[in-house]
């Protein structure tokens, strides 16, 4: 299924039985691979620079975490801001939007918790 970036919660077609159809777009901002690992960098870590990112995210191409942080900031879930001098470099950090995502992820942990042998040895 394609999801429209700019699609409001109006625009998702009604599912018989469906009681979120705030979901679809939701998923749409989340489901983009590496997205909910530089999520979690960002909670587990603050303000990141493009380099410390790479690093927290070890296998992520320089191409890839570009276009996701790009993607993220459209979305409102990362911000991008210049440090000050000597150090003059962009870092990022969540949002109040980016943020919310906190309670999201401790309850896909919880999840994969139940069933640790479910996915493993996958990669991202």
């Amino acid at each position: 299924m394609t999801v429209d970036r700019g699609a409001t919660v109006d625009d998702v077609p009604s599912v018989p039985g469906d009681r979120s159809p705030a979901l679809v777009p939701a998923v749409a901002v989340v489901q983009r691979r590496w997205t909910l690992l530089v999520v979690e960098a960002l909670l587990r870590r603050g303000p990141l620079r493009f380099v410390d990112l790479r690093t927290e995210l070890r296998g992520i191409s320089p191409n890839v975490l570009s276009h996701r942080l790009r993607e993220l900031a459209a979305d409102g879930v990362v911000a991008r801001g210049r440090l000050p001098a000597p150090a003059a470099s962009w870092v990022y950090e969540l949002t109040e939007r980016g943020h919310g995502l906190a309670p999201v992820l401790r309850e896909l942990g919880s999840w994969a918790l139940l069933d640790p042998s479910a996915g493993s040895g996958r990669e991202v």
